[in-house]
């Protein structure tokens, strides 16, 4: 009877890794379907890369969706009186949500709105954004990089000590979707206005940041999966894998 207990745990820890496993290599598999749809028909790629076209759109869509479940999270926390944490999850949420508008530049173009004087006088791409507003933009890789870095190697290299914050991190499993973006704009800011070997074009930074959304997203996921198998709202076990 031990031996069959043995057995099952073994096979369910076994099929935990490979699940995991194929999360935290979805990137790769993602970025060679890109690189492979450029090879293939450049124009078709670039077509599928544009604004308002499908990868935007999905971009915007996992934002949305990872604000969702970061509203649940602070509610959880609140619920649970985790003053800190519910404050840190409603303000990530807000985030979240502030880059979905971002990306579809508030339904600018979706419901046909007029671009107010501000906007047209000072935005870089004549949209109803912030974050191209030039103060903003000539920041924004930097940020890129951060959050890349901060998303791949937080996990790591947080002090021990500090295990309750090494908690709320990005999980290993999630480390390529973070640190693509983070290598992707080092290119772009410190190597490519030396020498553009690797051929980049303006629309090679959708594909990353649509990696990057889909990673925020499996960041909300895994927290409230870990919320439900702490707090018993509903039995799961994603995010304590992580840190055993």
């Amino acid at each position: 009877m031990l031996f069959m207990s043995s057995q099952k745990t073994i096979t369910i820890s076994i099929g935990k890794t490979l699940f995991l496993g194929t999360i935290a290599l979805l990137p790769l598999a993602i970025i060679g379907a890109f690189l492979l749809l450029r090879f293939a028909s450049l124009e078709f790629y670039t077509q599928l890369n544009w604004e308002d076209e499908p990868v935007e759109y999905a971009t915007s869509l996992f934002y949305l969706l990872a604000s969702i479940v970061s509203v649940l999270i602070a509610r959880t926390f609140f619920r649970r009186q985790e003053k800190l944490l519910f404050g840190l999850y409603l303000f990530f949420s807000l985030g979240l949500f502030f880059i979905f508008g971002e990306e579809i530049s508030w339904g600018q173009r979706i419901f046909g709105i007029v671009l107010p004087q501000f906007f047209a006088e000072n935005n870089v791409q004549g949209e109803t954004t912030i974050h191209n507003l030039e103060p903003i933009q000539v920041i924004l890789h930097q940020i890129y990089i951060v959050i890349g870095l901060v998303g791949a190697f937080g996990w790591l290299v947080a002090p021990k000590r500090l295990k309750q914050w090494r908690g709320i991190l990005p999980a290993w499993y999630l480390s390529l979707y973070f640190l693509q973006i983070a290598v992707f704009y080092i290119y772009i800011e410190y190597m490519l206005p030396q020498n553009n070997f690797l051929g980049v074009i303006s629309r090679d930074q959708e594909p990353p940041e649509l990696i990057l959304g889909i990673g925020f997203l499996l960041y909300t996921l895994s927290i409230r999966y870990w919320q439900s198998n702490q707090y018993g709202l509903k039995k799961s076990s994603i995010f304590t894998i992580a840190e055993q």
